[in-house]
């Protein structure tokens, strides 16, 4: 009785232990998990913060860099005439934004205000400012004006709402550039509108994978973005959340928010380039979902004691020897099962009970077994999400823990590291993926890279934003060895997915906590290399062998190709065209950034045609950029340049300039016979025409031998002569007719040409 008292006494005060360490550990864990939901938000919303600001400074550069374009300062520096829809500097124009807007796809829209006409140029018209029908987006103008008032330079407006020609309404971040640069008379505006859209679709996923919402907030404190299961706050939460974030500090942990549907974790962080504030919001019950299955673990542990201890108030401890040997067999599988016969009779009263209790300790078991089982599904997620936050940084602070210690152990030893991150070229037609199938194409990467280097290389790999991460461990951390593996990995993926991508390199690290450094080396290669055709592999250094240094562009002899074509001199032309390859080839450029020189000289040779905007008319059906991208040769590229190229915008021009020629002096000699009367002059008409006086001149001597007073003369002469023998007018009646001043005049021209006077050639006619 003693021991059975003992056994009961021991069986009821271990409640207590189980009860105390249950609730430290729940406590503990839910704690846990709301710091790596305070730290993992931040972390996102830093990482989005710095997005959302370089695409803000980016969008500041381009209107820069477009605002300084020659026809934009052409267009900004014409007043009320002659009218932008006449000129083809508003085509090339058009063109440029169209450009613009289609290279990034953050952009909604881009338009060129000009003041003193109050039109609008997009990439779609050429229109009224006020017309609304045509171009319904009218708010900006006011502000424009305002801060032309102010003499600002430039400004944001943010959000605003851009209706379209059907009365939609899209939410867009305004980017005004007043012009000309350091104007003291503003002539007209550069505005970018930046699509909300473009960065909610910045925001991937939530912490712990929670259903999240995300909300970026203007200067003051207006709505711009709301992304996630939060997308459309309503009012009232709007009003608290922006309560909290007026009254709360960033640097305080997420405070809890009570909304309307449920309470919140509320993290905020705000961006000292324009005062925008970014907040994220969890709900905050996902701490106790995570530790639910530890807060069920106790509470079965507390009732399976207290059941125990019940029992023990019921038999001996002889018996309950017995039934805990019999449990045991059970558990254990042992196989021994003891025949009826050895059973103690004893035991009958009590059978039941111990029954029900193998019962619930086997159900107990096989929980275990069941959460042992879900561990090991979600350990390669686990592994996904370590690797992904030591390439962000946080290497370190995950190294000091158990898991990160074994981890980093079993998977990179003592190597060196490196770390490549792959990226999907432009899409093209034809080919096996399509935009929007990044997803698939990085999923279909990473299997090529973990079968490709099971053998060779440790390897390990994650997707990481828009690229698949390799990070290979190489005991002599060889640069070379890295190259070698990247090759083949695009070849490889190039050979079986039919589509082409572009390997950034980052420099060997000896720790793994360092392993961020080579990531950010892999991405600056990639983003610093904008130039880049596809299928290439690019180191994060400079200057460097495997990344040589770029020689500076030909513009020079662009320029005399440029006046070559312009006098459709098909000879003097390749002889230019051999200049420009010959330079290109002392400088020992590689193919690839060859091509993307001759892809300057096609731009170049493009906008040229541009101005007479019959690029249809010289490629029919043709893509020139599709062409060239699939040469795979200096010398192919060159002689296809000419021969594709050159000799088709060569001939055209020629065939145009002669076209134009004709017409030209077809409407000169009309416009003479109109005017003959008035005081011509050579001015005069290139004025009408808009051409220049000399080719003017020169038309004309080439199309009649004459000059163009010699030719107007004999002009005046003919109708003087037709007028002497059709009328019975006088010779200073016919003079002022003609346009003469006197009659002496007329009478000196006359026998200039004719070697008689005007009366002796009437007297001879009348004879005759």
């Amino acid at each position: 009785m003693a021991n059975q008292r003992l056994i009961i006494a021991v069986l009821l005060l271990s409640i207590i232990p189980v009860l105390g360490f249950g609730s430290t550990v729940y406590v503990m864990g839910t704690r846990i998990i709301e710091s790596e939901i305070d730290r993992s938000s931040r972390l996102a919303l830093g990482q989005m913060k710095d997005q959302v600001d370089q695409l803000l400074g980016q969008t500041e550069q381009l209107s820069g860099q477009l605002a300084m374009q020659a026809n934009v300062g052409e267009i900004m520096n014409l007043g009320s005439s002659p009218l932008l829809g006449a000129l083809p500097q508003s085509n090339v124009l058009r063109g440029d934004l169209s450009s613009l807007v289609g290279s990034y796809p953050a952009l909604h829209s881009a338009y060129l205000f000009h003041n003193a006409q109050n039109v609008v140029i997009t990439s779609q018209t050429i229109t009224d400012a006020g017309e609304r029908q045509l171009f319904p987006d009218q708010s900006w103008l006011p502000a424009v004006r305002e801060a032309a008032r102010q003499h600002k330079m430039n400004f944001w407006m943010a959000p605003r709402q851009v209706p379209d020609s059907t009365g939609k309404e899209r939410s867009v971040i305004t980017y005004v550039k007043l012009l000309p640069l350091f104007y003291t008379e503003m002539h007209g505006a550069l505005v970018i509108n930046i699509d909300t859209q473009s960065i909610a679709e910045m925001v991937k996923s939530f912490p712990l994978h929670t259903s999240g919402g995300m909300l970026v907030l203007s200067d003051s404190y207006e709505p711009i973005v709301q992304a996630g299961s939060y997308s459309r706050v309503n009012a009232q939460d709007l009003n608290r959340v922006v309560e909290t974030v007026q009254a709360a500090d960033s640097s305080d942990r997420s405070p809890k928010l009570k909304l309307k549907d449920q309470t919140m974790f509320l993290t905020i962080e705000k961006s000292s380039k324009n005062n925008w504030t970014y907040a994220m919001l969890i709900p905050a019950d996902q701490p106790s979902r995570h530790v639910q299955q530890l807060k069920e673990i106790v509470i079965s542990s507390t009732i399976l004691l207290s059941l125990l201890a019940l029992l023990m108030s019921f038999i001996s401890f002889n018996r309950f020897q017995k039934g805990i040997q019999r449990i045991s067999s059970v558990l254990w599988k042992s196989g021994r099962t003891e025949p009826e016969a050895h059973t103690d009779i004893s035991l009958a009263p009590y059978k039941d009970n111990i029954v029900r209790i193998e019962r619930g300790i086997s159900g107990l078991l096989e929980e275990v077994h069941e959460v042992r089982g879900q561990w090991k599904e979600h350990l390669p997620l686990l592994r996904d999400h370590y690797l992904q936050s030591a390439l962000l940084g946080n290497g370190e602070r995950l190294g000091r823990t158990s898991y990160g210690e074994s981890t980093i152990g079993s998977l990179f030893g003592s190597s060196k590291l490196i770390v490549m991150a792959v990226e999907m070229d432009e899409v093209k037609e034809g080919g096996s993926f399509r935009a929007g199938d990044e997803k698939l194409f990085q999923f279909a990467v990473k299997n090529i890279v973990e079968e490709l280097m099971k053998d060779v290389h440790p390897t390990e790999t994650v997707l990481l934003h828009k690229h698949v991460v390799m990070i290979l461990s190489l005991p002599d951390g060889s640069e070379s060895t890295a190259f070698q593996a990247a090759e083949m990995v695009r070849d490889t993926v190039k050979r079986f997915l039919k589509m082409t991508v572009t390997i950034g390199v980052g420099r060997p690290v000896d720790s793994f906590e360092d392993l961020y450094v080579s990531y950010n080396d892999a991405v600056q290669a990639l983003q610093l290399h904008w130039f880049r055709t596809g299928h290439e592999v690019v180191s994060y250094k400079k200057g460097a062998k495997l990344a040589p240094k770029t020689p500076p562009y030909p513009a020079g002899i662009e320029q005399q190709i440029m006046e070559r074509i312009r006098t459709s001199d098909e000879g003097e032309i390749r002889e230019e065209l051999l200049l420009f390859g010959e330079y290109f080839q002392h400088e020992q450029v590689p193919f690839n950034l060859l091509k993307i020189y001759y892809m300057q000289l096609l731009v170049a040779l493009l906008r040229s045609l541009q101005l007479y905007d019959e690029l249809d008319r010289v490629f029919p059906n043709r893509n020139p950029y599709s062409e060239m991208m699939t040469l795979d040769q200096g010398s192919d590229l060159s002689d296809w340049f000419y021969r594709e190229l050159i000799v088709p915008v060569s001939r055209y021009l020629d065939q145009w300039k002669k076209s134009r020629t004709n017409e030209i002096v077809s409407h000169a000699f009309a416009f003479i016979e109109q005017h003959y009367s008035r005081d011509l002059s050579l001015a005069m008409v290139a004025d009408h025409f808009q051409v220049s006086t000399s080719y003017i001149s020169q038309v004309f001597k080439e199309k009649t031998g004459e000059t163009f007073i010699q030719y107007v003369t004999r002009f005046r002469i003919e109708k003087v002569k037709a007028m002497l023998l059709q009328t019975e007018l006088t010779i200073s009646q016919i003079a002022e007719e003609i346009g003469y001043s006197n009659a002496q005049q007329l009478i000196r021209v006359f026998k200039k040409l004719e070697e008689i006077t005007p009366g002796e050639y009437r007297s001879r006619a009348s004879a005759e």
